[in-house]
């Protein structure tokens, strides 16, 4: 079996699939928009891809955007897709749902225990009354492969899933017969990267090892 590496490698793979090695039919650019719609589906039902981002609170600030400045947080999946908030080196939780209209009215100063994310900004109860090292961790969608040369930032043996998410889409557009067996086998290898996924953290929980987000993804790749 060839090595799925780059996007040329990928394209090739799908065109054998399709019976069509030439672009007699669905363009280049037809098919990279395929995979890349497969690749963020992927991305959000697995939530593989992950991002940390570093900076600093101010005193008497409670609010810190999420879409420029030091905590921009690129390409996000979902309530810009923030996992864990880590405050002067701890953990702080998010806040329940039920309790925003009450935090987001609050001044009280102090060190933050909570955090929620409201119009496009994370924002942090109690207000922090100095200053203190913050680490965002967030999912976010892959970069868009364009370039032959681009990978799809998966393990190389499962861009597999994304081709066979690009084979049911293409099928699905042509109403081929044949498209309802890919739409199954392409859901039902994302639902086994997602169990193999899950089996992986779980079988750390139990030896009594918890990896910092900053780690996961090295852990994953393997």
């Amino acid at each position: 079996m060839a090595i799925l590496d780059t996007l040329t490698d990928i394209l090739a793979d799908l065109r054998s699939r399709l019976q069509e090695p030439t672009a007699s039919l669905r363009t280049d650019g037809d098919l990279k928009l395929w995979l890349n719609l497969a690749l963020r589906e992927v991305a959000e039902r697995t939530r593989y891809f992950n991002v940390s981002v570093s900076g600093s609170s101010v005193a008497s600030t409670g609010s810190y955007s999420l879409t420029s400045g030091t905590f921009l947080i690129t390409r996000h999946i979902d309530a810009l897709g923030l996992k864990q908030v880590v405050y002067n080196g701890a953990e702080i939780d998010q806040a329940k749902e039920r309790d925003l209209p009450v935090l987001r009215n609050s001044t009280s100063e102090g060190t933050p225990s909570q955090w929620f994310v409201y119009n496009g900004s994370i924002e942090l109860f109690p207000i922090p009354s100095a200053v203190k090292t913050m680490k965002l961790y967030a999912w976010q969608y892959p970069a868009e492969m364009s370039a032959g040369a681009n990978t799809s930032g998966l393990p190389i043996s499962k861009n597999e899933i994304i081709i066979a998410g690009a084979m049911a889409i293409a099928l699905e557009k042509d109403e081929h017969p044949d498209a309802p067996y890919y739409r199954r086998k392409y859901d039902r290898m994302v639902e086994e990267f997602v169990s193999l996924l899950e089996d992986g953290q779980n079988r750390h929980r139990r030896e009594g090892i918890y990896l910092d987000p900053e780690y996961e993804r090295t852990f994953r790749n393997r």
